[in-house]
């Protein structure tokens, strides 16, 4: 009879261990599910991290160019304004001798 208990309570211990693995095995592959939605989620967004960098690289490289380019045309104008004044100085200077003259 004692043998009998024993044996209907490892019975039970084993059912109760199977309906626990078959749990842990369900838990297990929503986890995975998770982890790969996580997965792809996260590569989604690095690729748009990337796409969103390489788009503002480009256009601080344009904007360099840019700047590249006007200040070159700040210099060109900087030094005609330097030459415009010297004339003008030679002008006066001209006129002032006139005038004395």
């Amino acid at each position: 009879e004692k043998l009998k208990d024993e044996l209907e309570c490892l019975k039970q211990d084993h059912s109760s261990v199977m309906d626990n693995k078959q749990e842990l095995e369900c838990n297990n592959r929503e986890l995975q599910k998770s982890i790969k939605k996580v997965t792809e989620s996260a590569i989604r967004e690095k690729e748009e991290m990337i796409s969103n960098l390489k788009f503002l690289t480009e256009q601080c490289e344009q904007h360099e160019s840019e700047r590249s380019s006007l200040q070159a045309k700040v210099t060109s104008l900087q030094n005609k304004l330097e030459c415009l004044n010297q004339e003008h100085n030679s002008i006066m200077d001209c006129m002032q001798k006139l005038e004395y003259e």
